[in-house]
């Protein structure tokens, strides 16, 4: 999401504004601005309303074929057209949240910038805090019941990942350089 500015007042974009994606694939959008952004996809393609901090990177995957609007900050859009067969899936390894005070697997280890799906199965909403934080931007992940995220984590490195709701909701992440 680029900032850019129209006279006095300043204006928030998607570059490029269309794009078209294989079913399956994944969007990365990365917060260039100097504020913080709700994003939201119509129709919803698993993120509900996401955050995008300062500086933050997301990944949105798009499991269905179809065409997607994307909105940002004030009426920032991009038009998202998902097509054909890709055979990508979610990506794998995966956390799972089950129940209030429970996440799966306990431990887990991937590779630096390595997609891996978080899911709450847990009944209730979940929020996904990384200590210590791996972007430096204090990102929590919200996940309502039911929702699936994409995360990666850059930096090599332990990581302890719990939900705010339930601490004791946590999983060790190693990520291994690449």
């Amino acid at each position: 999401m680029d900032k850019a500015s129209a006279g006095a007042d300043p204006a928030y974009s998607f570059s490029p504004r269309r794009l078209t994606l294989r079913r399956g694939g994944f969007l990365a959008i990365t917060n260039k601005s100097h504020e913080v952004h709700a994003l939201v996809t119509v129709p919803d393609a698993g993120i509900v309303t996401s955050v995008l901090d300062l500086k933050e990177r997301q990944v949105i995957q798009f499991p269905q074929t179809g065409t997607y609007t994307v909105r940002g900050a004030a009426g920032a859009v991009l038009r998202v057209t998902v097509a054909g067969e890709s055979g990508c899936r979610a990506p794998v390894p995966t956390l799972t949240f089950t129940g209030e005070n429970t996440i799966s697997p306990a431990k887990l280890s991937v590779t630096a910038t390595e997609n891996f799906t978080v899911v709450n199965e847990s009944g209730t909403s979940q929020t996904v805090m990384c200590t210590p934080d791996p972007g430096g931007n204090r990102d929590n992940s919200r996940l309502d019941d039911g929702e699936t995220q994409v995360l990666a984590i850059d930096k090599p490195g332990r990581y302890t990942c719990a939900s705010l709701q339930h601490p004791r909701a946590n999983a060790t992440i190693t990520v291994n350089g690449r």
